[in-house]
């Protein structure tokens, strides 16, 4: 009863700083346009305060200034919380030169590396780590919003994980942890770790389940989604439909198969190799996504490896694979929106009618270039995903990649018969496109502005991203590159978007209609 009861502590504990680090490592636009994002970050008062209290804290008790080798399972602690913490590194520290804001924040990416050095040598420095981090991540969410940063916060919330386990087992009072329970922290932390990472496939499991998906879903459809979105565009579509051939008669196995992983991650505690053959499985799930979208999860891939190489060699506790812990983590992983805030949204139905933006990018000497969403870099996810929902000019039967949460929308989509059904099929089941005064485009001075301006930085750098950047990892949703990329051949005049619509016919893949949205200047206003 008393390891539930240190269990229930740890995650309370968990979920109110989670969101209290959310708050507080947020900073202002005016803080991330300054050269050094830490002077703003630790210059917060109230961040100053918590780190003086923490300095406090290591001062008062000899125990926070331990390393890892005073804590059992050393090395299985020290392997899973460095490579997240060298995950977050390697990729915050190597982005591109942020042209919306004209700043490198050098100062910030050395920072990174010293606070992990110093953090895999007395875990004490993971408070800092990940205060930093989360400052860092969130200057792509100005002045747009949506950064797609579920992978880097999930490995910043389980390096916070470790950090509060690790301090509350060695300050947290004597009548809940025991002072023979303070250098034991592989088993708790373990337990609620899988069980933070389940609820990432228990969630969209749940809705697939909602949405009938297993008995109607044409996952075969994605193929097409995604090359409309530009993965796999430098390819003639005919290799796209013959890759949907040979997935349609699999995609009852992937279905099964990809419920069972999702759904079944309620049993992730139940037998050390049953969570085996989940993480197997669920390396294999996030393998077909890549071949399929293009989205590359390599860092949760890599991470799953190393946590069954840790299990099969018995590094990570045998002993907490039992009922009493099978029955906590299937709770904890139920109840996961409470205190995980794993992203939700993440079941749909496909369809074969698709949406998509394209960028144009018009050269000063008058030539046009493709400008896909990684020229937006480090904005890349947001641009190449495409979901904006003010540049549309009027409403849409399917989402990015031809997905929809409707019913109604996906059985009608995919019982077209042609392309001309489309706009009837679009004024039948959605409402009319509001009325506009004065020109939309206008009207929205965020987006153009923020395009404007990255455009003006971006000539008068040429172009540079800074060096580091050609060690970056690979973006998470990842487009092919086309013959007629832009590759810094002439500054950038202008910048046209278009919106294009395409559909599957049951044969081939078929372009239906193209129109200009916007064109933005590179002027910088």
């Amino acid at each position: 009863m008393r390891s539930v009861l240190h269990i229930a502590f740890f995650v309370m504990t968990f979920a109110v700083a989670d969101r209290a680090l959310h708050k507080f490592a947020q900073l202002s636009a005016d803080a991330y346009e300054a050269t050094t994002i830490a002077l703003g970050l630790f210059g917060s008062p109230l961040v100053l305060a918590l780190v003086v209290v923490a300095l406090a804290a290591a001062w008062r008790w000899p125990r926070l200034r331990t390393g890892y080798d005073q804590l059992d399972a050393p090395f299985a602690l020290r392997l899973v919380t460095g490579f997240a913490g060298f995950c977050l590194a390697w990729k915050y520290s190597t982005y591109s030169y942020n042209f919306y804001l004209d700043q490198a924040h050098a100062y910030d990416r050395v920072l990174l590396w010293v606070l992990l050095g110093a953090a895999l040598w007395r875990p004490w420095f993971w408070f800092l780590f990940v205060l930093h981090v989360h400052s860092i991540i969130g200057q792509f969410e100005i002045p747009l919003g949506g950064h797609m940063w579920v992978i880097g916060r999930q490995l910043n919330r389980l390096l916070l994980l470790f950090t509060l386990i690790w301090a509350l087992r060695a300050v947290g009072p004597k009548r809940l942890l025991g002072e023979g329970d303070r250098g034991q922290m592989a088993e708790p932390f373990f337990v609620v770790a899988f069980c933070l990472i389940a609820s990432g496939y228990w969630w969209p499991g749940l809705g697939k389940l909602r949405l009938d998906w297993i008995g109607r879903n044409h996952i075969e459809y994605l193929a097409t989604g995604a090359y409309a979105q530009g993965w796999r565009a430098d390819q003639p579509s005919e290799t796209v439909v013959a890759l949907m051939a040979w997935l349609k008669p699999l995609a009852w196995p992937i279905r099964i198969g990809t419920l069972a992983l999702e759904v079944g991650s309620l049993a992730i505690l139940w037998h050390r190799r049953g969570t085996m053959a989940f993480l197997v499985g669920w390396m294999g799930f996030h393998a077909s996504i890549f071949i399929i979208m293009g989205f590359l999860f390599w860092q949760w891939i890599l991470l799953e490896a190393i946590l069954l190489l840790l299990l099969w060699r018995q590094k990570i506790p045998p002993s907490m694979f039992n009922l009493k812990n099978a029955a906590v983590g299937s709770v904890l992983v139920v109840g996961s929106a409470l205190w995980f805030e794993p992203v939700t949204q993440l079941a749909w139905l496909d369809t074969r009618l698709y949406y998509a933006f394209q960028y144009e990018a018009h050269g000063q000497d008058g030539n046009v270039y493709s400008w896909r969403g990684e020229h937006f870099a480090p904005y890349s996810d947001r641009f190449t995903m495409g979901e904006f929902g003010n540049l549309r000019d009027r409403p849409e039967l399917t989402g990015a990649y031809g997905v929809t949460t409707w019913p109604d929308i996906e059985r009608a989509v995919n019982g077209l018969t042609s392309a001309a059904e489309i706009s009837e099929l679009e004024k039948e089941l959605l409402p009319p496109p509001p009325k506009l005064t004065g020109n939309a485009a206008e009207d929205d001075p965020v987006f153009n502005g923020f395009v404007s301006r990255y455009l003006a930085a971006f000539n008068a750098r040429s172009g540079n991203r800074g060096w580091w950047n050609a060690l970056s990892p690979p973006d998470m949703l990842l487009s092919s590159p086309l013959p007629t990329d832009y590759r810094g051949q002439e500054p950038v005049r202008e910048l046209r978007i278009h919106r294009v619509v395409s559909w599957f016919d049951g044969a081939s893949y078929v372009p239906v209609s193209r129109r200009e949205l916007r064109r933005i200047d590179a002027s910088g206003r």
